[in-house]
């Protein structure tokens, strides 16, 4: 039970660091909350600017498209310039909601009932309502220069005849914009409304629609129609329609919206008071938490291994002398292998290794192919079958190797000669996890004890061993001894990307 309770917190960890920026936006909210005044903007009663804000945040840090994106086959531009406007409209995005969602609150509670009335009595309510339209068109007007400059951002080789791009950007617009508005007038009409039902009904609903819709902005952002009339040119293995409207977008909008409404009515039921500010908390761990969960990080296909032919750092020890050590002093030399203490051949070998995932990824997209794809490298080595397997959550990850080998045979003929493997050990210098805890081992009596995850001895009951970042291999074949290091490099294919074909070379890793 103990082992399979360490291998449960392993993987929880890894997914914890994976979330580590929204854990501090989190902390940083969870720090900022009491210092603020209630006559600050952002302490509103309704907390909706605080919740924007810190959907904003999240955007910045984690923001990504919604959707199925391009044709799978075609690779989208990517710069960095283009790239950082694009996330920054995206922060701007949910920011551009609220104006619009206040014009549509003094709406509905009658403050503009005559603009020019209001205007020569410079009546404060209608002032603020004016004002609340000039920083929504101002943020429109954000937005859309920011989008307007990154316009080249993940555009592809491929765009078809009559792409409705204009049509398809102002439609978007408008009907963000009614909702919005649309929205404030609810929450204008129900408020001073005396029926108790109705209020306790809609109390929460149009904040909790706001929220899922700033996530929805957020995600919009970084999409082009060019994307929707690919895949409509393209079609659908199964010949079905290609929808519009798919399901992260209703996901990103009944998600999170639908849980806090849930949240704060079942806060107010329990508590017997209304909710307020000081319950802001809340609200920001439901806004990154849903973040988490509605911008998940891209999966890779496969990640680039290379394995670094290294030598023991020896041949530095001092000259011994006339007499003879006592044997209670370990021996010293350059045949005594150290993971910390060698160095380069500059000889290097590529390697691709797939990740694998707990669901068979190739067929969440239907989308019809327009040319034959081409394979992917095989991830058969001479150590045997290499992948990445899910960790014990069934989360796909990219941190450790998984090789199961072949035959498990002490000596393995190499290519049909007489050259014989017949040693392997892979070396660990520093284990975590499952692997740092355990009876310690060690080979001499002078040495230190060693955790049982530092040393992997290769023989004829071994079924499977493991890599990571760091790893030395090293393999005996006919007396001659040879370490490899391993390196986990950058991960290829996001989001189901083309494949890079290149593998690294060794002009990559060298100063020329």
């Amino acid at each position: 039970m103990m082992p399979r309770l360490l291998v449960g917190f392993d993987a929880l960890t890894a997914r914890f660091r994976t979330s580590s920026d929204l854990a501090l936006l989190w902390l940083a909210t969870l720090v900022l909350h009491p210092l603020l005044s209630p006559e600050r903007f952002l302490a509103a009663d309704d907390m909706l600017p605080w919740a924007i804000g810190t959907i904003s945040a999240a955007a910045l840090l984690r923001g990504r498209s919604l959707g199925s994106g391009p044709h799978p086959q075609l690779r989208p531009r990517r710069v960095g310039l283009d790239a950082n406007l694009r996330r920054l409209a995206s922060g701007v995005a949910p920011l551009v909601l609220l104006p619009w969602y206040r014009f549509g609150q003094a709406v509905g509670r009658g403050e503009l009932v005559d603009i020019v009335s209001a205007l020569q009595s410079r009546q404060g309510a209608a002032l603020a309502s004016l004002g609340w339209l000039g920083a929504g068109l101002g943020g429109l007007a954000l937005l859309g220069a920011l989008v307007l400059l990154s316009r080249d951002h993940l555009r592809t080789a491929w765009c078809p005849r009559d792409t409705p791009t204009a049509r398809t950007i102002t439609t978007a617009v408008a009907a963000f914009w009614l909702c919005s508005v649309l929205a404030g007038v609810v929450h204008g009409l129900a408020f001073p409304d005396p029926n108790l039902l109705v209020r306790s009904i809609l109390r929460w609903m149009p904040e909790g629609f706001m929220l899922g819709l700033a996530f929805l902005a957020a995600g919009l952002v970084f999409g082009r129609p060019a994307s929707l009339a690919q895949r409509r040119a393209a079609g659908r293995r199964d010949r079905q329609p290609v929808p519009v409207v798919e399901r992260e977008f209703v996901f990103a909008v009944l998600g999170p919206s639908t849980t806090l409404w849930v949240t704060l009515q079942m806060v107010e039921i329990l508590t017997r008071q209304p909710v307020g500010f000081e319950s802001a908390f809340i609200v920001s761990l439901h806004a990154t938490a849903w973040a988490a969960v509605v911008w998940k990080r891209r999966l890779p296909v496969a990640v680039d291994v290379l394995l670094h032919e290294v030598a023991p750092a020896g041949g530095r020890e001092s000259t011994p002398g006339d007499s003879a050590e006592g044997f209670d002093r370990p021996p010293e030399g350059a045949l005594r292998i150290h993971p910390l203490h060698t160095r380069g051949t500059r000889s290097v070998h590529p390697w691709r290794v797939p990740v694998m995932r707990s669901r068979i990824h190739d067929l969440d997209d239907p989308i019809r192919t327009l040319w034959r794809a081409r394979s992917v490298p095989p991830a058969h080595h001479l150590l045997g079958e290499a992948s990445f397997e899910p960790d014990a959550t069934g989360a796909p990850q990219w941190s450790e190797i998984t090789v199961h080998l072949g035959a498990g045979r002490d000596v393995t003929v190499i290519a049909d000669r007489d050259i014989q493997t017949r040693r392997m050990v892979i070396l660990r210098a520093f284990p975590r996890g499952l692997g740092a805890t355990g009876s310690a081992r060690r080979t001499y009596l002078w040495e230190r004890a060693m955790p049982p995850g530092s040393v992997q001895v290769v023989d004829a009951a071994t079924r499977t061993i493991t890599l990571r970042d760091g790893d030395l291999v090293v393999v005996s074949s006919e007396g001659v001894a040879r370490g490899y290091r391993v390196e986990i490099g950058a991960p290829v294919g996001l989001d189901a990307a083309p494949l890079q074909m290149r593998l690294p070379q060794l002009e990559d890793y060298t100063q020329l």
